[in-house]
């Protein structure tokens, strides 16, 4: 009877082990000192589905747009405008939870970052949402790699 209980409590603990040593899918990819510095976009990829059917799809391998994050909070965006590169927006932004969070006035833009090394980074977004009986999903993903 004694050997049974044993067996019993070390299966319990052996099963709580695993249930408390899993692995968490909200791990943080990177810092936000990784996102310090001027990155250029080198390829992106999007698509729209209606009803579960691709209506749009794109993928570029453009490098004509940037980002720089400073270490103050704020950022700027640039565009390729043929000979120069313009100023395009700015705004803030932070980094937590893989969440990147763009702030421009009152607006706030959030995607999630699923890779972020210190020359590369890559971020992806996805919404879902029903109108008038039909259902839409969007998908983004936009990868970077540092210049400066």
């Amino acid at each position: 009877m004694k050997r049974n209980n044993w067996l019993w409590t070390c299966g319990c603990l052996i099963i709580a082990i695993f249930c408390f040593c899993g692995c968490s899918d909200d791990d943080e990819v990177g810092s936000s000192a990784d996102l310090i510095g001027t990155w250029e976009v080198y390829a992106y990829q999007d698509w729209v589905k209606l009803n579960g059917e691709i209506i749009e799809e794109h993928e570029d391998d453009d490098d004509d747009y940037r980002l720089t994050f400073n270490a103050d909070g704020s950022f700027s965006t640039y565009y390729n405008s043929g000979s120069s590169w313009q100023m395009d927006d700015e705004g803030t932004w932070q980094y937590s939870g893989n969440k990147l969070r763009l702030y421009f006035g009152d607006e706030e833009y959030a995607v999630t970052i699923v890779e972020l090394t210190d020359s590369h980074f890559a971020y992806e977004e996805y919404e879902k949402y029903t109108e008038d009986g039909d259902v839409y999903e969007y998908y983004t993903k936009e990868s970077y790699r540092k210049i400066n």
